[in-house]
């Protein structure tokens, strides 16, 4: 209880300990009331907001299901300023007479739990932004014809496409046939490589809808391998491709290698990686000379590594291939500060999932920056890179270039998102890689001679995308092979600056040179 004494007037007893008066109290009472008003508005409110009709809430702020822009699928306003775009372009397309009715491209893509993973978020947006840039320019610019007019849809399968069977069913309802039927005659898939991504993969290509992966690496993404019967297309390089590309990028100036491989069951990408490596590496010039495994899945990694930082300055390799995830390549280059032989320079070269490292080394965090100017250097296969476009111009179409870079009149990246840094937003790839999904889409659709506009149809158009009828994407010419992958895809090496800068280093492919027209292999 809160003591008391005698007030000067004698029956008004005065509490102790509370020197505001009441009409302070007041405000503060009011203050405090107003603040957490705002606060239930800001996180309570997206996880209590209702969906839109056909879709389900998931519970964390965000909504599972699919949505022609007119619905949110998720508070980020990144994410929602790109669907409120394609919205009024999905509402111009219906608005515009044609003898020839448009068709629609989903886009299916596990948007992450706001908060979680901010670099995550970036990317899916970028992939997002890309595909919403191929609408504008099939729609206005002519890039590849004019008819049939575009619609997209989004389908959000949720964190880590946990709710890929409600997305996937809405997008099954919008093929032909089907309770929505919108005339849908492809998907377009971005995210990670996850047994949930395989599945929604798997269901789609079960039904005969055309899939495109955009940023989706796996050596195998469905149950059913690779082949001209299923539907399925690429415009990534394959994890197998990224490791040759990165061999024959570095066998010009490397002699000796070691392997620092996961040997975690789960981690497929990195299997697959390390492998392909391997048997790229290696010839009569050129020789493995260690093949260090650690477990990305259990405990001692940072022990582990230790180890094998000793390794490394014993067999002194010129190059270090790294064969697995962002989070241990951390701990190796943070151990390598404090190795035994100082001097010897440590060159590492690695996989596309080194995004994540370098996002880690421009934030600055404990370790990495000091490690980066200590003799060691840290190369990546990239997706795409703007700066790749300058190295090599016949790789790339010039059509497709500047309609990510410009200058244009209009309907390019920097017309379409003004005031943004153009050269930043690219770096990392996603808007590239997402252009070009949908582009590929477009292309197998708008066939010279009679638009395809069913899945059955732009599934047999995907199979003749090569030799004469190649993709002119913005992240290299995109020619794919019977079992639907990118031929000897352009495959940019990218360097970390200490800086965390990345920057180009070269261009390789997995035959060193990349796919260019009437050139093999392409």
């Amino acid at each position: 209880m809160t003591p008391l004494r005698r007030s000067a007037n004698a029956d008004q007893p005065e509490r102790l300990g509370w020197p505001f008066s009441g009409f302070t109290t007041g405000l503060m009472v009011t203050a405090v009331a107003a603040a957490l008003f705002l606060a239930s508005v800001y996180w309570i409110y997206p996880l209590l907001r209702p969906c839109g009709a056909g879709l389900t809430s998931t519970g964390d702020g965000q909504c599972a299901g699919v949505s022609d822009g007119s619905a949110q699928l998720h508070p980020d306003p990144g994410i929602a300023a790109i669907m409120a775009g394609i919205h009024r372009e999905n509402t111009a397309v219906e608005q515009t007479p044609s003898n020839t009715p448009p068709v629609t491209i989903g886009v299916l893509i596990p948007l992450p739990s706001p908060g979680t993973d901010d670099d995550y978020l970036t990317a899916v947006r970028h992939d997002l932004e890309g595909a919403q840039l191929a609408q504008i320019q099939a729609n206005h610019a002519q890039l590849i014809g004019d008819r049939p007019q575009v619609r997209l849809v989004v389908a959000n399968s949720g964190e880590n496409a946990q709710h890929w069977s409600t997305a996937v069913s809405g997008l099954i309802e919008r093929a032909p046939g089907g309770s929505h039927d919108q005339r849908l005659v492809a998907v377009v898939a971005s995210g990670r490589s996850l047994g949930t991504t395989r599945a929604a993969l798997d269901r789609l290509t079960q039904v005969s809808i055309p899939v495109i992966a955009a940023r989706l690496t796996a050596d195998q993404l469905t149950d059913a391998p690779p082949s001209p019967n299923v539907p399925l297309a690429r415009v990534a390089p394959t994890n197998r491709d990224q490791a040759a590309a990165a061999a024959a990028a570095v066998k010009s100036s490397a002699s000796t290698a070691m392997v620092i491989q996961d040997r975690n069951p789960a981690n497929i990408y990195a299997d697959s990686l390390g492998k392909a490596f391997q048997e790229s590496f290696a010839d009569s010039a050129h020789e493995l000379v260690g093949n260090e495994t650690f477990d990305g899945g259990g405990e001692g990694v940072a022990t582990t590594m230790a180890g094998i930082v000793r390794d490394i300055c014993d067999t002194r390799p010129d190059v270090v291939f790294f064969a697995g995830r962002s989070n241990d390549l951390n701990t190796l280059v943070r151990a390598l500060p404090s190795r035994n032989c100082p001097q010897q320079p440590v060159r590492i070269i690695t996989g596309s999932d080194a995004v994540a490292f370098a996002n880690a080394v421009a934030r600055d965090e404990p370790g990495l920056r000091d490690a980066l100017s200590a003799q060691v250097t840290v190369e990546y296969t990239g997706l795409a890179h703007p700066e790749a476009w300058d190295a090599d111009q016949s790789a790339f179409p010039q059509a497709s270039v500047t309609a990510l870079r410009g200058p244009c009149d209009q309907w390019c990246y920097p017309r379409v998102y003004p005031g943004r840094d153009t050269a930043e937003e690219l770096a990392d790839g996603g808007i590239i890689i997402g252009f070009d999904a949908v582009l590929t889409a477009v292309t197998a659709v708008r066939d010279p001679y009679a638009p395809n506009t069913t899945p059955g149809a732009v599934g047999q158009a995907l199979a003749r995308l090569h030799g004469g009828n190649l993709v002119r994407g913005a992240s290299g010419y995109i020619s794919l092979s019977a079992q639907g992958e990118a031929i000897n895809k352009a495959v940019p090496i990218l360097k970390i600056g200490p800086d965390g800068v990345v920057s180009l280093d070269r261009l390789s492919a997995p035959a060193g040179e990349p796919c260019k027209p009437r050139t093999s292999p392409c």
